[in-house]
């Protein structure tokens, strides 16, 4: 009903539109203006603008043809007054009918032809409508649209905000708890402190009762050696004046009595072994001089001729250059000497320190100068090493026995050289000299392999180095090298031994500093980097390591050594493991503060108690 009451009002319109055409002849603003269409909620696209121009065009021709009709009509009805000619007034009837004829045909064609554009317009309008119907439901939908995506983005801005929030007290709980941990930790590490103080407090109280007995001790003890050294020297005195009431005459007797009857059991054996030994000591002297002789000819006395006339070597004869040649090496020196020399010291009976140490110390410096110069020759002295260091440790040749009076008595008849009174047993590692004592000790370290005698030779060592004297000697020959060779897992059973004889070192004394001079270098760490290292070691070896590395680490140069080779993570390794160790009842208190203190000195304590907890 709405369309056709719209219809009805259009048509209306545009009757009247048509009316005010014919009157006015204004075709152009009668038919169908689009601000009246509007207003029937009639919306323009292309479409409808091209059958709208259509439908206007179709009118307008129309209206034209209604035009010129009522014209021509209007010209037949007054003849008269268009012509000015009033006589043929029968003639013009007919006419007239044909035109009044042809009007009425051309207006029921009009009619016609509006009623079809009615029609289409009524199909445009519709048309229109149920576009303007879409048109609205999609505003619908994109409002709707809009709604739900403004509620999905205050929903997804709540969702942010929560999660947001839910992660930042998450973040909160998480250090809050880190720094609960971390004073937890650190009232441990207090508390752990507090107990180590403690236990440093009863150890040192206990200590300073132990110094105070001691010394009790020692005061008796010096009284009681005071009153027997008074005792043996009266002793002495009474066994002096007993000697001298004794008759000289009756031992002179008896003496001369003994020395016949031995020598004639001997006479015919003594001198031709004497004689023998002789020439063999003599052979020895005679094929050293001439080298010792020659080696001191190039390096001394004919140095000052060789750098005078070196300038001049075509005006100098055979004998001449002979004397300024150049000098061989000192390696091949102690090459030639070196068997000379070992087979001196096995055959020569004069065991007076004049003589052995300087020998001593010549093949010692000789075989070190061998080893640093990696001379290849020194394989073919091993078995003359190895001989001399088992000379050296059993103190007495294969071919000599205890010398007695007879031999002198021989000697004397044989005119051969005077021998000492003394064995052999008394040389060497028996010999009153520490000097001695501790050239043979290192020299055995460096040429015998035998276990039993190594081990025996670092006991020995070990107690030549309770003095100052030894601590001084052992340094200037270099002896930390030697014994840092049996610091080595690959001699498990020597490595307590060789440990032992590091540890007197590095007691309090004036010769500390030189001694830890001596371990800062690159071979002791990395020695005692695999010691540390090595499964199944004894305690008490880490026990004496932990003290010499507790003093080196307070060199401040050192600590990178201790990086280099990973000492200090070991350390802190072996830190954890006692700790855990002292908790399961065993006594690992002194390794522990050791190895504490080597941390703290090495600026690692720190991290040490955080992983320890």
């Amino acid at each position: 009903m709405a369309f056709d009451t719209e219809s009805h009002i259009f048509l209306q319109r545009t009757g009247s539109s048509f009316r005010m055409a014919s009157k006015d002849s204004d075709i152009e603003s009668a038919v169908f203006p689009k601000q009246e269409l509007n207003g029937y909620g009639l919306n323009f696209d292309d479409s409808t603008e091209s059958l709208y121009d259509f439908c206007r065009t179709s009118l307008q021709s129309v209206l034209n043809m209604d035009t010129d009709t009522g014209s021509h009509c209007q010209c037949k009805c007054h003849p008269r007054k268009s012509t000015g000619l009033e006589g043929n007034d029968y003639d013009d009837d007919d006419d007239v009918d044909n035109d009044n004829y042809d009007s009425a045909d051309d207006r029921s064609r009009s009619k016609s032809n509006v009623i079809g554009i009615m029609q289409e317009l009524q199909k445009i309008s519709a048309k229109l409508k149920e576009e303007n119907h879409v048109l609205a439901e999609k505003k619908k939908d994109l409002l709707r649209r809009e709604q739900l995506l403004s509620v999905s983005q205050k929903n997804f801005q709540t969702i942010v905000e929560l999660e947001i929030k839910r992660k930042m007290e998450g973040i909160e709980k998480q250090e809050l708890e880190k720094s609960l941990i971390h004073l937890k930790e650190k009232i441990k590490e207090n508390k752990r402190l507090r107990e180590n103080f403690e236990t440093l407090k009863s150890a040192n109280e206990v200590l300073r009762s132990e110094v105070e007995s001691l010394t009790n001790e020692r005061t008796k003890c010096d009284k009681q050696i005071n009153s027997l050294q008074a005792r043996l020297t009266n002793l002495q005195r009474l066994h002096e004046q007993n000697q001298k009431q004794i008759v000289p005459s009756l031992a002179i007797d008896v003496k001369q009595e003994t020395t016949s009857s031995k020598t004639a059991k001997s006479s015919t054996e003594k001198p031709h072994k004497r004689s023998l030994k002789a020439s063999k000591v003599l052979q020895c002297i005679g094929d050293l001089l001439p080298s010792l002789l020659t080696w001191l000819v190039d390096m001394q006395l004919a140095a000052p001729l060789r750098n005078s006339v070196a300038h001049l070597p075509h005006q100098l004869n055979a004998q001449e250059s002979s004397i300024i040649r150049k000098p061989r090496s000192v390696s091949e020196r102690c090459l030639k000497v070196i068997p000379a020399l070992v087979e001196f010291l096995r055959e020569y009976p004069s065991f007076s320190g004049s003589v052995s140490l300087p020998c001593l110390q010549f093949v010692y410096w000789a075989i070190k100068n061998l080893e640093d110069s990696h001379n290849q020759s020194k394989s073919g002295l091993s078995s003359t090493l190895r001989r001399l260091g088992e000379e050296l440790y059993h103190s007495r040749a294969s071919t000599t026995a205890r010398i007695t009076e007879e031999d002198i008595l021989i000697e004397q008849k044989d005119a051969l050289p005077p021998l000492p009174n003394t064995n052999k047993e008394g040389l060497f590692f028996k010999s009153s000299d520490c000097h001695v004592r501790l050239l043979c000790a290192l020299i055995v370290l460096k040429t015998v392999s035998q276990v039993d005698f190594l081990a025996n030779v670092l006991d020995d060592l070990k107690n030549e180095l309770k003095s100052d004297r030894g601590k001084e000697l052992f340094l200037f020959y270099q002896g930390t090298p030697v014994v840092l060779q049996y610091l080595k897992p690959i001699h498990k059973t020597l490595v307590n031994n060789a440990v032992d004889v590091f540890l007197p070192l590095s007691m309090e004394s004036p010769h500390l500093n030189q001694f830890l001079t001596s371990c800062s270098n690159e071979t002791w760490f990395r020695t005692v980097a695999v010691v540390l290292r090595a499964v199944n070691m004894d305690d008490k070896i880490f026990e004496k390591l932990s003290i010499i590395l507790q003093k080196l680490s307070k060199i401040r140069h050192n600590k990178k050594l201790f990086d280099v080779y990973s000492i200090t993570a070991l350390i802190q390794e072996l830190s954890r493991s006692t700790s855990t160790c002292s908790s399961n009842q065993q006594d690992y208190s002194f390794l522990e503060l050791n190895l504490r203190s080597i941390l703290f000195n090495l600026n690692c304590v720190g991290s040490s108690n955080v992983s320890t907890t």
